[in-house]
Formats: structure tokens, sequence, C-alpha cells
């Protein structure tokens, strides 16, 4: 029987589509937004060919054009009836809004929560016998310590982002007749073989946000920041949750596989990054030096807090500590997975494939200075 995706042409809805189509003989149905004169499955076989050939997965393009299938539809606006998709095993909610800012608030809104309601509304239309709803880890919002696999609180977010998120996930965890799992992936990253995604949020949009600093500072003022260590509001020793998109999705879709009955599942890593090494090894490619952590607002001067302003979404995420329990998760995928090592050299590479990417030209000449 078919399976049915939300934001199968996303980040993390490709990866679990190509994931899908590799762990199981299902069809895939795919909600995509028509959008100018190209057509939903046009879109849809272009976006998961090119993850595919991005991740190093080629020998799944035969199946993503025989078993990928797009409808028209948008979360936010109209989905397809039932009469359109047919009868579905399993949805897949992967589709969002990554905005965060207030005035964005309603799109946000309209995007994760009025969007989740309307998805498992075609959900129950379709006789789908599981829901999987993919949220986030940072649903925990403030809390820091140990996150345990549970339905969290409301008690405090950062942002709009993850408040959403989390009416998101209480709206599915009510959701009666299904088996719901509420699936937390941490930060994602690209392919753990190939480095490569499909994205630009996430941690490949603060390197983003950093480089455009620096190319508008060297217009200005040369080459000062090569100079001057920039100060960032930030503890060295808070820990980044990185996981690589492939992981994600592997894990994602075993536990749809498994015989758990557990709710909440947090797809994280158990070996986490100290974010001061994931700095110094971005500032390092950039030929920047290495920058200084400050603890207040006012150690900053007016060029440390013109970076502050560029990246009001990461600041929360660059102070506290969140360890997040994988019971769940281990036990549905049978195993206690180790995790992926992401500390310092072995991050080095993922950072520098974005920093390519951008048409960053020191990265090469960096890599090569940096003892690995």
């Amino acid at each position: 029987m078919a399976q049915l995706i939300t934001g199968a042409t996303g980040f993390v809805g490709g990866a679990i589509a190509l994931e899908l189509l590799e762990q199981t003989h299902a069809d895939i149905v795919c909600v995509v937004r028509p959008r100018g004169t190209t057509t939903p499955t046009e879109r849809l076989h272009r976006s998961l060919t090119e993850a595919a050939e991005a991740y190093g997965r080629i020998d799944l393009l035969p199946d993503i054009l025989t078993r990928t299938h797009a409808v028209p539809g948008d979360i936010t606006e109209s989905l397809p009836s039932r009469s359109e998709i047919g009868r579905v095993d399993a949805v897949w909610h992967c589709a969002a809004s990554l905005r965060f800012e207030d005035q964005h608030v309603e799109d946000i809104e309209r995007h994760n929560i009025h969007g989740t309601q309307a998805v498992l509304k075609l959900a129950r239309d379709a006789q789908a016998n599981s829901f999987n709803h993919v949220s986030t880890a940072y649903v925990a919002g403030t809390a820091n310590g140990e996150i345990p696999e549970s339905a969290g609180s409301a008690a405090s977010h950062h942002n709009h982002y993850e408040r959403t998120k989390f009416v998101s996930e209480q709206l599915v965890a009510a959701a009666p007749n299904m088996q719901v799992r509420i699936l937390r992936p941490s930060i994602v990253i690209g392919h753990s073989e190939t480095l490569a995604a499909t994205s630009s949020t996430g941690m490949y949009g603060f390197l983003r946000e950093l480089v455009t600093f620096r190319d508008e500072v060297s217009r200005l003022l040369g080459d000062l920041l090569a100079l001057r260590p920039l100060r960032i509001l930030a503890d060295a020793d808070t820990r980044l949750n990185l996981i690589p998109v492939n992981e994600v999705a592997r894990q994602a879709v075993a536990i749809s596989r498994s015989s758990s009955t557990a709710t909440y599942f947090h797809i994280t890593n158990p070996r986490p990054t100290f974010l001061g090494d994931a700095m110094r090894l971005a500032f390092n490619l950039l030929s920047l030096r290495q920058p200084l952590f400050a603890t207040s607002i006012r150690e900053l001067n007016a060029i440390d807090q013109a970076l502050s302003d560029r990246i009001p979404f990461y600041g929360s995420y660059l102070t506290g500590t969140k360890l997040f329990a994988r019971r769940n998760c281990d036990a549905a995928l049978g195993t206690h997975w180790p995790g992926v090592d992401l500390s310092s050299d072995a991050l080095q590479p993922y950072i520098a494939w974005y920093l390519r990417t951008l048409g960053v030209k020191e990265v090469d000449e960096c890599m090569v200075a940096t003892p690995r």
C-alpha cells in the first residue's frame, strides 16, 4: 500500500522519500505545490533526482521515476482529496515553515499549526494506519539538561518556530484511530558520506550569514577581521547536536517499521559537538581570527553587535546545553546507536563543503594548512 509525504521536495522530506524507496516496496505519493510552468511531477522528480545524485544513490533513480507520484496540493490552502491520493497506509508530514520572526507569525502558524490540522484530516480521510510527524528536538525550548522523549512543556520557547512545532505535536498526539509517531531530529547537516546537503538552513544558514558579514566588513574596512577577533555572545562549552541527513532518514523509516508503540523519538546524535570547536573551524576556514566568547552584550563593540544583529535566530542556540534522551529511539532500532563523531577534524569537511558552494576561495588552502 502507498505512503504519502508532505515536504518531499525539502531537505529531510526528500531524504525520507529516498529511504522509503530503499527500505520498502511501497509507492510514494507526494503532495507538491504547483509552481510556475513546472508541473508537480517535474518538480518532485527533479528534486529527488538531485538529492539521490548528491547522496551517491543513483541506484534509486529508476525507482524515483516509477514509484514516486506527485499530486498537486498545499498544506495551507488546498490539499488533494481522498479520490486523488487513494488509500494510503502511512502519512509522513515533513512540510513546515522554518521562519521564526514576529512579523511572520501568521504565516508560521498557517503552515505549522493549521497545515498540520489539514494533513491530519487528509490522513483520516485516506484511512491511514499511521501518522509520522517530523518535528524538532528543539521543541524543548528554553529547557536545558536532559530532555526526555515525552510531551514536553509549553512553558517557554525561544521563537515562533519552536512554539508552533510544539502546538503541532499536541495536535498529532491527540489524533484518534491512528498510530502516531513524533520524530524529533536535532540540527540536520549533510550526508555522512558525500557531505552534500540540499538545504541552506540550520548550521548552513549561520555560515552563510557569517560569510556575508565578513565580505561586507571587508568591503568597508579592509582586512580588519583578519587582524582583530570578533566577540560572539556564546558559550564555547555549549553542545551542538548535529546529525547527518541520511541518519535522520534511516532511523525515521526504521522506527516506522518497528513494533514500538512509543510516541516520541529523539533522532539525535549521542556524540554532540562543542560549539567552540565548530566556531573555530568555521573561522579558520574563512581566514578569520579565532573568535572570543562573551557572556554579556556589554562586552560587544559596534562590529560585534552588528554580527549579533544578523543572527537573532541562532543566538538562542549558542548557550545552554540540551542532552536528548534516546531510549525510545534506540529501543525501536533494536540497538544503541553510537552516533557520528562530528568533533574537530570530523566536522571540518562538512563546513568546507558548504563554504565551497558559497564560493569561498580560501577553503582548500586553509584545509591544507590545518593539521588533520
